[in-house]
């Protein structure tokens, strides 16, 4: 069980309610390892002095008034790397467009989500923007902790619903559970709305293609499958001789076997009734002994004890071009693996092997800009709306796939030659992966303590090292789940409640 504080008891340790008291804490800079420089506190640039008058002046007509300066306090982690580099050029794109808002960009230490912010939470001294992990909302919407902005957001022309990819439960009220109902979500923004989509992730695949040409390994079709074609193809090129593998197997529970489990079967992470974890159900189970499998049984995928060896000069196995293939996150992300891999080697994203289903299906994700109810306490929710429809929106999302720190979540800016653009090749299944829409799945963040029934994912590690079987580590993740959804019922319902959802 996870040793955080909750929410409940944060807040009554701390004597005040989630609107707590006026206030501004200033957090330490923080940022990622190896930081580039945290984009500075961007302000208006100073206007030019007028040219001195040689005559006397006429009679002038009275000045409209000029908008007053806000201060707008935003907190983020994205201070170094190809993330870094799009807020240091956002804000500066922001202070020209909007120079009446000044925002104090303060950057986020690695504990934010579970110490700080939740101590900022309670004393009501946290940021008016936040940048946060959607288990955010679910822990302090039901106190009052964010904004709701549906009234703010429908005054906006500049404010289009089906423009951006949506994810339930995240920034939205929406307690999500239509996929285990046998049905999909709405592909568009709805439910109580408190920020606005930023940072998306899922999974993926990239592949070698330099080592697959060298070892007459075709690029893949449309329809190849786990079993098949992706099994034979990493049997082909796998020589541990020369410390060479078909791929890289290793406990990405979110973006490497989750997607086999989907597309074997299971219907969703947890079941509608909110009492049991479900993503192994229905033939789920053959995700995590796939993957495990290719390690223990076929034998095809880097050993887990070399990780370190090459974690220093190259980040990982692919990218040091030991690995054929990695199925993974790093689709989203490769704005940070362009620079590790250099020329060394052709590389591309493809179409996803399929499993039993013959459906392609992805889990993703989203941290989100929240609203917080310090934008009530100081009068900034407009300015606050601003800022997150500018960061979530084309300029900045455009952005973001050049740069590619992270999956854009505005469907309009994955065309653009930019995105596009090698290295790697094939960007455009990107692009592809985020269209699956309400069929692929998420996490169902709507709980109040979301985080600690998620310490179920480190139970699958055992079984990559091989110390315990898959069958022992789903029951172990089931029994955690099922344990930590009873703990927190009560307040599920609660929260429900008040949001006009019948309780459970």
């Amino acid at each position: 069980m996870s040793n955080r504080p909750s929410r409940r008891t944060i807040l009554r340790a701390a004597g005040v309610g989630a609107i707590g008291v006026s206030g501004m804490a200033i957090l330490a800079a923080c940022g990622e390892s190896e930081p580039e420089p945290a984009p500075a506190e961007v302000a208006a640039p100073a206007a030019t002095a007028a040219p001195a008058m040689t005559e006397a002046p006429a009679p002038a007509a009275t000045a409209a008034p000029q908008p007053e300066t806000v201060t707008l306090s935003y907190v983020g982690d994205h201070t170094s790397g190809p993330r870094g580099a799009a807020m240091q050029w956002g804000l500066k794109q922001y202070a020209a467009l909007r120079p009446n808002i000044f925002v104090k960009f303060i950057p986020q230490p690695a504990d934010y989500a579970t110490s700080v912010f939740p101590l900022q939470m309670a004393a009501g001294t946290q940021a008016e923007v936040a940048m946060l992990d959607g288990g955010m909302l679910g822990a302090f919407v039901n106190d009052g902790g964010f904004t709701e902005i549906n009234d703010g957001l429908a005054k906006r022309d500049d404010y289009i619903p089906e423009d951006y990819y949506f994810i339930p439960d995240l920034y939205t009220v929406n307690h999500d559970h239509a996929h285990d109902e046998g049905s999909n979500p709405s592909n568009v923004i709805e439910g109580a709305q408190f920020g606005m989509p930023f940072q998306g992730a899922l999974g993926g695949i990239v592949m070698n293609t330099t080592m697959g040409e060298e070892y007459g390994v075709e690029f893949p079709s449309v329809g190849w499958t786990y079993e098949n074609e992706f099994l034979e193809s990493c049997k082909k090129v796998t020589d541990p001789d020369i410390d060479q593998w078909g791929t890289w197997a290793h406990n990405g529970y979110e973006f490497h076997w989750s997607p086999m489990a989907f597309m074997s079967g299971a219907t969703a992470m947890r079941n509608a009734d909110e009492t049991e974890l479900a993503v192994f159900d229905n033939g789920g189970d053959f995700g995590l002994n796939f993957s495990v499998g290719l390690i223990h049984n076929e034998n095809v995928s880097f050993p887990l004890a070399d990780n370190k060896r090459l974690a220093g000069e190259f980040g990982n196995p692919f990218a040091a071009g030991k690995v054929w293939s990695w199925l993974s996150s790093v689709v989203y992300t490769t704005g940070y693996h362009v620079p590790r891999i250099k020329d060394r080697f052709k590389w591309s994203l493809g179409p996803m092997p399929l499993a039993s289903l013959g459906e392609e299906i992805h889990e993703w994700n989203d941290q989100p800009h929240l609203v917080t109810n310090g934008a009530q306490r100081y009068g900034t929710i407009e300015e606050a709306i601003d800022l997150i429809l500018f960061l979530g929106g084309p300029t900045y999302q455009g952005r973001v796939a050049i740069d590619r720190g992270h999956l854009p979540m505005h469907r309009g800016v994955f065309d653009s030659a930019e995105a596009k653009a090698p290295p790697p090749e094939g960007m455009e299944w990107l692009k592809s992966y985020a269209d699956v829409g309400n069929v692929n799945r998420h996490l169902m963040m709507a709980l109040p303590a979301w985080w600690e029934m998620y310490e179920w994912r480190k139970t699958p590690d055992a079984a990559y090292l091989g110390d315990k079987p898959v069958d022992q580590v789903i029951d172990e993740a089931k029994h955690l789940v099922r344990t930590s959804l009873a703990g927190q019922r009560d307040l599920l319902n609660e929260g429900r409640q008040k949001f006009g959802f019948p309780p459970l």
